[in-house]
């Protein structure tokens, strides 16, 4: 499985950040370290449309309402991501609320949740 690590400006600014498609390992996605930093919604749109991704690795992170509502639909509508964490994400009780009600409930295709300090 291949690992991606993207943190800091990174997350903010739209990019192509994956590997090309031309390779078909799997992929496991870790972000983390955004600080105060908004999450580029084009990146959470390319990740989640990459058929490739089966893990996704969120790490000491701030979400914020927009951050979880893109996420929690996503999630909803995810049909080859295995496995999950959170581990030290900042949010509000209403966003974590929203993405598991929203997101995870409706999800079929995750086998794995690792939720740490949040």
């Amino acid at each position: 499985m291949l690992e991606v690590r993207l943190s800091g400006e990174t997350l903010s600014v739209p990019s192509d950040v994956l590997p090309t498609s031309d390779s078909n390992q799997e992929i496991h996605v870790i972000l983390s370290s955004n600080d105060i930093l908004k999450i580029a919604p084009s990146l959470w749109t390319t990740i989640f449309t990459d058929t490739r991704l089966r893990c996704l690795s969120l790490v000491d992170l701030q979400l914020y309402g927009n951050d979880s509502q893109t996420l929690a639909k996503y999630l909803r509508e995810q049909t080859y991501l295995v496995e999950l964490t959170f581990d030290s994400v900042l949010q509000s009780v209403y966003s974590f609320d929203h993405i598991l009600n929203e997101g995870l409930q409706h999800n079929k295709s995750l086998k794995s949740l690792t939720l740490t300090n949040l």
